[in-house]
């Protein structure tokens, strides 16, 4: 694991938010064939469209010491958040400003929301759980599962 300073942390953390990354328009033009002012139009056209939705560095987490993954499933107590809309959709909102938290995702079945945390460790994770997740309040079961090797992940979508 690479120590990181203080200003490759903020570096990092800038180019994740996307706001430095942009495409390089002279080898995407190249490669397509195509002049560079019409590739620039298209993807301008795409961003005004909201079909591309940012430009992010994609950091390998080995590298910088938060290599753990963990999936975890929220059963939220019935009485207090389940039958009221905006209770259920303010919870998700909270679980995603929870930084460790990568994604929220509210689902069917026997669970409400799933969610995908990113850490160190398990120390930092029982952290997690315990002075971030369970004090947003009305959790009737928290059920974490750790994943010990991964095959595929990207936030790639094949067109």
């Amino acid at each position: 694991m690479k120590e990181l300073d203080e200003k490759e942390r903020q570096l990092l953390n800038l180019l994740q938010e996307g706001t430095l990354c942009v495409p390089r328009i002279t080898r995407l033009a190249h490669k397509l064939q195509i002049p560079t002012t019409t590739l620039h139009s298209k993807l301008k056209k795409l961003e005004n469209d909201g079909v591309i939705k940012g430009y992010k560095a994609e950091l390998d987490g080995k590298k910088i010491g938060k290599s753990m993954i963990v999936f975890a499933v929220i059963k939220v107590n019935y009485e207090k958040v389940y039958h009221n809309k905006d209770a259920m959709e303010d919870f998700g909102m909270r679980l995603a400003k929870i930084p460790e938290i990568l994604e929220v995702h509210s689902c069917s079945g026997d669970w409400d929301y799933l969610i995908k945390v990113k850490i160190k460790d398990a120390d930092e994770y029982a952290k997690v759980a315990q002075n971030k997740i369970l004090p947003l309040g009305g959790i009737q079961k928290l059920e974490s599962y750790v994943s010990y090797v991964t095959f595929k992940e990207t936030s790639e979508i094949k067109l």
